[in-house]
């Protein structure tokens, strides 16, 4: 098996055991699948911002991010998700 076709055996079991995707069949975890791209981020990237078009769905697989807000009173709010079992759409 090469390379890419492991990488991708493993993206659709992990998408596979994603409780978002647990209604979806194996045909269309399949589509998903072949339309998804890793993207890997470093630490202290911003990776979106409020004002950017929500264009994408972000797919925690390992690490952490934070998640932060400014409230219009001008207050920083912010929470914490960690992989595997945390997902954010944008």
């Amino acid at each position: 098996m090469s390379d890419t076709s492991l990488a991708r055996r493993r993206t659709f079991e992990y998408l596979s055991m994603m409780e978002i995707f647990r209604d979806l069949t194996a045909e269309e975890l399949q589509q998903l699948d072949q339309a998804l791209a890793a993207v890997i981020y470093h630490r202290g990237q911003l990776i979106y911002h409020p004002d950017s078009p929500a264009e994408r769905l972000f797919l925690l697989k390992e690490g952490e991010v934070e998640i932060s807000r400014l409230s219009p009173e001008g207050k920083n709010s912010s929470s914490h998700a960690s992989a595997p079992d945390r997902c954010s759409a944008r």
